[in-house]
């Protein structure tokens, strides 16, 4: 992912789900993923939201997760990484938790509880996953 075998400028849309957490060097991917998409050209991704990661590998005893996830970002750094790289930044947001999420959950009643939790009106920065359209600037 820090190398695409891809002319520069000459795709529209890059995409990316759960794969940037795992990237030792994450600004050689941004800069990759900057120069094969052309000017306009929108990449998505999603990816773990470090602030809330953090609290459930603790929570969990997964002390490795840092090996595991070497480049996870929260909200605010993920906009500045791209920011950084010539990208505009939207964060969309999800109306509740997936059923995976759900399942991460320890106990039965806290997960009815979490289905029911209306993540659309909590802000982008509390929710697990860091959903983005960055689109190039010219």
């Amino acid at each position: 992912m820090e190398y695409l075998p891809i002319a520069a400028a000459s795709i529209d849309v890059v995409l990316s789900s759960d794969v940037v957490e795992h990237l030792p060097d994450l600004d050689g991917h941004l800069a990759e993923v900057a120069r094969v998409l052309r000017p306009g050209g929108s990449y998505l991704l999603k990816t773990p939201n470090r602030r809330l990661a953090e609290l459930y590998y603790r929570v969990r005893g997964l002390y490795d997760a840092y090996f595991w996830h070497p480049s996870m970002r929260s909200c605010a750094e993920l906009r500045v990484d791209l920011d950084r790289h010539g990208f505009d930044v939207e964060f969309l947001i999800s109306s509740s938790l997936t059923e995976a999420q759900l399942r991460k959950i320890p106990f039965g009643v806290s997960r009815a509880l979490a289905a029911r939790l209306p993540l659309g009106r909590l802000p982008v920065g509390w929710h697990p996953h860091l959903e983005v359209v960055a689109v190039r600037r010219a």
